[in-house]
């Protein structure tokens, strides 16, 4: 849910230019098929990923609001179906 709180953040158009071109970023090394570590090692392929997300909301923190949270959470529940 952190990173889908980030691409809240980043589609908001009260969210500052630069920070957005750096959640960007950050989620685009998310999902891309080229890492630091693949993520076929069972255990340490997915470290990476988590370490990227971890920087981007330490860094960024002040700019992913409570409502890109509940957005967040929100559709984290509707794909639970709950």
């Amino acid at each position: 849910d952190q990173a889908l709180a980030a691409w809240y953040a980043a589609r908001d158009p009260a969210t500052p230019l630069p920070a957005k071109g750096m959640i960007f970023a950050g989620l685009a090394y998310f999902i891309m098929p080229i890492d630091a570590i693949p993520d076929l090692f069972a255990g340490i392929g997915y470290t990476d990923d988590a370490a990227v997300i971890a920087a981007l909301i330490a860094t960024l923190g002040a700019n992913i609001k409570r409502r890109h949270r509940d957005q967040a959470e929100d559709a984290v529940q509707r794909l639970k179906g709950k």
